[in-house]
């Protein structure tokens, strides 16, 4: 019996060894020159340059699930998530990282609206993770899905978790936002503002500090932070609105009417404008092109956003 027994643990042994052997780590595995070269050029943002390298690599004899997890991030950066969700697949076939194919499962599901999927996939992505760099990854996208999902309390504190990981712009500015979404807009305004102590260039904290000093009919502080926006990007349709809705608040029709103007060559449907550039006609007493612009604001769906400010003017102002 004993003899039966060591006999059977020395076969055990044997194939535990051979198994071993096949299991190699990602800092074993030797990647090809193609991986790198995409993984160097997806960090740069170059997506299209990165996903040509990474094609590359996956048509090689030799491939690793890593090679099918930077594909689909490539494809999810590309939004192109029905190619993203295959990749995963074969990921996972290749005994990928769980932790990382879970977080990437869940920022598609996010994106095509299923955050109670995309919640679960983050659930089992922070049961497995290990990498701090991950986890704090994973914690800001549950955060992110939390406020969609208006389950304030709990998104805050994974947002904090991720913060105490490492304070990134990303995890700052969807903390800003939940308190934005809360109604605490001065905590929402500092966690902005501190954006932009480390970043002055941050687009997003420009914008975002504009709407909260439009809602505070602080017109002054609000064109301090729109001009700044518009100094990143001149051309936005967005900014450009902003600002010519700001100086109609002011009394500056003129300086309303051009930005208006730019925003409306830069978007030519954006039924915001319309309405904008509708209230700056009607105070300087134009109001043919003020019904117009009323009219063009609610054919491109400006009456979509459940909001009848603009179909009530144009009852009151436009109907004879």
């Amino acid at each position: 019996m004993n003899q039966y027994i060591t006999r059977h643990a020395r076969v055990f042994i044997i194939i535990v060894a051979v198994c071993t052997c096949f299991t190699v780590s990602a800092k074993d595995k030797k990647f090809s020159a193609e991986y790198t070269a995409a993984l160097e050029k997806y960090n740069a943002h170059a997506y299209e340059k990165a996903l040509a390298h990474i094609n590359e690599a996956i048509s090689d004899e030799k491939v690793f699930a890593e090679y099918f997890i930077l594909r689909s991030e490539i494809y999810i950066a590309m939004e192109k998530y029905e190619k993203a969700v295959p990749d995963c697949y074969k990921a996972k076939e290749l005994g990928g990282n769980d932790a990382k194919i879970n977080y990437l499962r869940a920022k598609i599901s996010f994106v095509s609206g299923n955050y109670g999927i995309a919640q679960m996939f983050l659930n089992k992505a922070l049961n497995k993770v290990s990498n701090k760099t991950l986890k704090q990854q994973i914690l800001v996208e549950r955060g992110k899905v939390g406020l969609y999902m208006q389950d304030f309390q709990n998104a805050i504190g994974d947002l904090n978790l991720a913060l105490a990981i490492d304070s990134t712009q990303h995890a700052l500015l969807n903390l800003a936002h939940g308190y934005t979404l809360m109604d605490e807009n001065e905590k929402a305004k500092q966690i902005y503002k501190l954006v932009l102590t480390d970043d002055t260039s941050c687009f997003k904290a420009h914008m975002a500090l504009t709407e909260l000093h439009i809602k505070d009919e602080n017109f002054v502080k609000a064109l301090e932070y729109a001009k700044n926006a518009c100094q990143i990007d001149e051309q936005s349709a967005v900014v450009n609105n902003y600002i010519g809705y700001i100086y109609y608040n002011i009394g500056n029709y003129p300086d309303a009417l051009t930005h208006i103007n730019k925003s409306l060559k830069t978007d030519p449907e954006n039924f915001n404008a319309f309405k904008n550039r509708a209230l700056v006609f009607f105070k300087l007493n134009a109001v043919s092109k003020a019904c117009d612009d009323l009219f063009r604001s609610m054919q491109f769906g400006y009456l979509e956003t459940k909001q009848y400010d603009v179909l009530d003017m144009y009852k009151e102002e436009c109907e004879l």
